[in-house]
């Protein structure tokens, strides 16, 4: 009887060993990837703050633009006379 229990204790703990391996491979296998998904989402983040300043400076030049070019005159609002090409002939 007692052969039989020093084997289970042996088993016992040998299972235990290898769950604690497994445990760790997993554990770092999480930290690794969570570490590149932090990462990786601290680099979106400062992209979208790029892009955000980006946006504002080319909304500021456009207006800027916008500022520079002369109100039109009310003739400039009135349709263009279109010349009817046979006309310029004869």
């Amino acid at each position: 009887m007692a052969e039989i229990r020093a084997q289970y204790d042996a088993l016992a703990q040998k299972n235990l060993e290898d769950l604690e391996k497994q445990w760790g491979r997993q554990i770092t296998e999480s930290t690794i990837e969570i570490t590149q998904s932090s990462k990786d989402i601290d680099t979106a983040r400062n992209t979208v703050v790029d892009l955000r300043r980006t946006v504002q400076t080319l909304e500021i030049d456009l207006e800027s633009l916008r500022n520079q070019v002369p109100p039109k005159s009310p003739r400039h609002l009135q349709p263009h006379r279109v010349t009817k090409p046979w006309s310029v002939l004869g």
